[in-house]
């Protein structure tokens, strides 16, 4: 998503537009690189829990990859699709 929206704003801005519309992709995105960066720590912390832990943490995500709509929720939340409002908006 940040690759298209920064062609676009690239495009926009090699067309003619304000240099400023660059300023306006870096406010954009820097919600979403927060949140990538909250992802990840996130992430560690499930991947380092202490061994005593990492069963019950394996059996979790063996019965959340059993539901459909749960497997399908999770993966469109880490792909970053089921933002609503695109790369642009």
């Amino acid at each position: 998503m940040d690759a298209v929206d920064l062609g676009d704003t690239l495009a926009d801005v090699l067309g003619g537009a304000p240099d400023t519309l660059l300023d306006g992709y870096a406010a954009r995105r820097r919600p979403m690189a927060g949140e990538v960066v909250a992802l990840a720590a996130r992430l560690t912390r499930l991947a380092t829990l202490p061994p005593a832990v990492r069963p019950a943490r394996n059996l979790l995500f063996r019965l959340l990859d059993a539901v459909p709509p749960a497997r399908h929720r999770i993966a469109m939340r880490l792909s970053g699709l089921d933002r609503r409002d695109g790369p642009r908006g």
